[in-house]
């Protein structure tokens, strides 16, 4: 009798392959929703923190161009809505001899879970 010399693959070799195959891919599929979902929250972390920023700047910008200077900022706190929605902002300002304590929280939603960002700064009033 003659033996073939036949090269190929079985069947039972391209089912373990399609599977690990299947395997491969839905792991990939499952981690772009967490990739997705991470770069959702960067993006309003970082909206948050450039809104506290730019309140900030505002505030520091009134305190130094009153005369006498910081007459603008006044003790206590604000709050405040903003143009971009689902932001909030409270600022708050404290008062010791020539300085202004400011904290600024900016409030935000990242899906269903409830966030802040917090910029804290003193301005001398000098």
């Amino acid at each position: 009798m003659k033996r073939s010399n036949r090269s190929g693959f079985t069947i039972i070799e391209v089912i373990i392959a399609i599977i690990m195959l299947s395997v491969g891919v839905l792991a990939l599929a499952s981690s772009s929703g967490t990739i997705t979902r991470m770069i959702s929250y960067g993006q309003a972390r970082t909206d948050a923190s450039a809104l506290a920023q730019s309140v900030l700047d505002s505030l520091r910008y009134k305190a130094n161009n009153t005369t006498p200077k910081c007459t603008a900022v006044p003790n206590g706190t604000t709050v405040t809505g903003t143009s971009r929605r689902g932001f909030t902002s409270i600022t708050d300002v404290t008062t010791t001899a020539d300085l202004r304590n400011i904290v600024v929280t900016v409030y935000y939603r990242v899906g269903t879970t409830a966030k802040s960002e917090t910029v804290t700064s003193s301005i001398f009033c000098l």
